[in-house]
């Protein structure tokens, strides 16, 4: 329930994309609508890629499609996208996306086998793991014709 709650306003763009979008762009010149829309299409392509490998890497690991593995990849790949969103071209999107849901992953594993530590809606590993993922993304991802202006582009 909590992914519905979460997915489906922000795909309808109630939430997470004009969040990243008017965090800090408006659209009161060409250059930044495209610099707006730009922001909404990375969230969305990141968010994607990242439910797509979640669900195929639980396909290769379990051998079931689990639709948690695709809800979770989802919310990993918009979270990792969210450090970046102004700077990734819609190719770097889809990596991102994807880094970012392993990473969720592999926070997880590392939260309930090695610490032991439990967190029912994985919330900590989420934005811990896609989120440093994210970060570490921009440095090795990002567009420098973005990143010198991201209006002008």
């Amino acid at each position: 329930m909590p992914f519905w709650l979460l997915w489906v306003p922000w795909s309808c763009g109630f939430c997470f994309s004009p969040f990243n979008a008017g965090a800090g762009y408006t659209v009161a010149s060409n250059a930044d609508l495209f610099t707006t829309g730009r922001a909404v299409v990375v969230t969305n392509l990141a968010a994607t890629s990242g439910g797509c490998a979640l669900l195929f890497y639980g396909v290769l690991c379990n051998s079931v499609w689990d639709p948690a593995f695709a809800m979770n990849g989802l919310l990993g790949g918009m979270v990792a996208s969210c450090s970046g969103v102004n700077v990734f071209d819609t190719w770097s999107a889809i990596i991102v996306g994807m880094l970012g849901a392993l990473g969720f992953y592999v926070q997880v594993w590392v939260f309930e086998t090695i610490l032991q530590i439990d967190d029912p809606l994985n919330a900590s590993p989420l934005h811990m793991g896609s989120g440093i993922t994210g970060m570490l993304a921009v440095g090795f991802l990002a567009n420098d014709k973005y990143v010198a202006s991201p209006d002008e582009a």
